[in-house]
């Protein structure tokens, strides 16, 4: 009886190690490994950095602090967006909260296996079209629902249009507003793009050859990688990443206390100046409502579905919970980077807000 004992406080000591590591919400990552040469894109303090438990890569990001853009609160609105977008059944990256040398930001484990590539959406987008050359502001207006679907589209992949709708209507839920072309795409088996990817990084490095690059090369490299895209087979979309723009982040603090009392201009914010990356035809950021308003006329039956499911999935009390608990974990020392009770309160109220208006195009 007594080794059967034994046995069994064993295997629960087991289960509690396990349970409290699939549980952990905060992560030192101060004596982890950090991959210099491996480079990462976007205007964020990011990193590329590895676990030594088990080998695996995570990025880590801060929060934008350039000239006169301060979002302090960013990588909060990232692990919030995270956790809300799973509570509410999307396939979002998981993001955790971090500590790098004194550094709190976000963490991510890397979507893809050492066998798999994550193909982003330009590279799809530009094999499409050549002339699409997201670089230059004379292409800006270009990035529209129809050069999206028509790329998907012309790769066969259509079947993921429906993913691209949702990734929308869940940038809407937490007002994000940087849904560019290198923030969505595809995993697959193939390292083929991979390897385009590492030549074309390496070549730029060649400072006589940087002007041919930005001629020539950018050209050629979407050209081969479109026809390497149409070869590969299975694809999965990769999971919602990258979500940071969002939930009031770029509202400073004296700004808060004045929109948390004021209906009218809460409202405004949500209507009105809350916009998506993708243009209009005519050029134009959609606003996010009208963007809205633009999928359920393209898939009313998928639209509708997909809203009816977000809107049975919605607890109130359930999200108050996640965002007032967010930074429990994080320790004493950090209590600066803590998040204010009115920005949080805030956040909860324009999700309600978007939510209510989802439940409303019902009608």
């Amino acid at each position: 009886m007594y080794y059967f004992f034994v046995l069994f406080m064993f295997i629960l000591s087991i289960l509690a190690t396990s349970f409290q590591k699939l549980m952990k919400t905060y992560f030192d990552i101060s004596g982890w490994e950090e991959k210099k040469h491996l480079q990462t894109k976007g205007t964020r303090d990011k990193s590329v950095v590895q676990n030594p438990e088990n080998g695996e890569m995570y990025y880590f990001k801060t929060s934008i602090k350039k000239d006169k853009k301060d979002y302090k609160y960013e990588f909060w609105s990232e692990i919030i967006a995270s956790k809300i977008g799973r509570a509410l059944g999307f396939n979002v990256l998981q993001y955790e909260i971090a500590n790098k040398s004194g550094k709190i930001g976000c963490l991510s484990k890397a979507m893809n296996k050492e066998n798999e590539t994550l193909t982003e959406g330009i590279s799809f987008l530009t094999a499409y079209d050549n002339s699409y050359r997201p670089d230059s502001k004379s292409s800006y207006s270009l990035y529209t629902l129809d050069l999206i679907c028509n790329a998907l589209k012309c790769f066969n992949i259509e079947r993921h249009i429906d993913d691209i709708y949702r990734t929308l209507i869940f940038d809407f839920i937490i007002g994000n507003s940087d849904r560019h072309q290198e923030n969505w795409g595809f995993i697959s088996e193939s390292e083929s793009q991979s390897f385009l990817e590492k030549v074309h990084q390496h070549l730029k490095k060649i400072p006589i050859v940087k002007k041919v690059i930005r001629l020539i090369l950018p050209r050629t490299y979407h050209f081969v990688s479109g026809w390497f895209i149409k070869k590969k087979e299975k694809y999965r979309f990769a999971p919602i990443y990258d979500n940071g723009c969002c939930l009031c982040r770029e509202i400073n603090d004296d700004k808060i206390s004045l929109m948390l009392h004021n209906p009218q201009k809460i409202n405004a914010y949500v209507d009105n100046q809350s916009k998506s990356e993708i243009r209009t035809p005519d050029g134009n950021k959609y606003k996010h409502i009208e963007l809205m308003y633009e999928i359920k006329k393209r898939n009313k039956d998928f639209f509708n579905s997909e809203i009816n499911r977000i809107v049975a999935s919605y607890d109130e009390q359930k999200l108050r919970e996640i965002v007032y608990t967010i930074d429990n974990a994080l320790p004493n020392q950090f209590a600066a980077d803590k998040l204010p009770k009115e920005r949080k309160e805030l956040m909860l109220k324009i999700i309600s807000l978007r939510i209510d208006r989802l439940r409303n195009l019902l009608k």
